[in-house]
């Protein structure tokens, strides 16, 4: 059951990470810039909601890479008779999708602009992080405030996980990136050069450019195919 837990845990992380912004804030006033990989970037989306983050954080510039966007189908049912309601087609039937809810939602007013880099081919990002969503919505409050959440928000269906973020309230923070990998990249391989060594240098180049992604391309040129044996490590 341990898959079940890794909701929990990074409900945990973004808890620690709340604290340690929190630590940088009181320290200094240069602005807060984070560099994120796949869900390490759900950890920093729900730090940013959390009630414990203080007033001072704002990140002014977030670099996302291969981030599962997380998204569950919100559902209204409409009123049926209590005949109707023996009925299972109708039941069914009469529940439909009202909209999307986030399980990793972030405080759009906590940012400053957020870079969102993927790869078509990184099948991790997506199809394996599904599976690795965990079980119910990341715990981070106390005891009773964690149950609470369960009781209310826990996951009805299992989540769907996106290449961009599909919060609305989000959606104008972003500027989103496609990247290419050299040919006879595995799925695997691609999710790990997302923080390689070019990736990298893109991502320093973004970060003190204050440029939008584009502009920042045709100014020093487009990003080459990453070579597969750039993992970064």
């Amino acid at each position: 059951m341990e898959w079940f837990a890794w909701g929990i845990y990074r409900g945990v992380a973004a808890v620690e990470f709340a604290r340690y912004l929190n630590v940088i804030a009181s320290l200094t006033d240069e602005p807060i810039r984070v560099i994120a990989h796949s869900h390490g970037c759900n950890v920093v989306k729900l730090a940013s909601s959390l009630p414990s983050l203080s007033p001072k954080v704002t990140i002014e510039q977030a670099r996302f890479l291969a981030c599962p966007h997380f998204y569950e189908d919100k559902y209204t049912q409409e009123d049926l008779s209590w005949r109707d309601r023996l009925d299972i087609a109708k039941v069914t039937k009469a529940n439909k999708v009202s909209g999307h809810r986030f399980r990793y939602k972030l405080a759009p007013q906590r940012f400053g602009k957020i870079l969102n880099v993927y790869c078509e081919k990184d099948k991790v990002q997506v199809d394996i992080a599904k599976s690795l969503s965990g079980g119910q919505v990341p715990l981070t409050g106390n005891f009773l405030e964690n149950i609470l959440a369960q009781l209310t928000g826990g996951t009805h269906e299992a989540a769907k996980a996106t290449r961009r973020e599909m919060d609305k309230d989000a959606a104008y923070l972003y500027e989103d990136l496609e990247v290419q990998v050299e040919h006879g990249c595995s799925g695997i391989q691609t999710h790990s050069v997302m923080h390689g060594s070019l990736v990298g240098r893109l991502a320093g180049i973004w970060l003190n450019s204050h440029l939008s992604i584009q502009d920042m391309l045709e100014e020093y040129g487009d990003l080459p195919a990453l070579p597969c044996d750039d993992s970064g490590e």
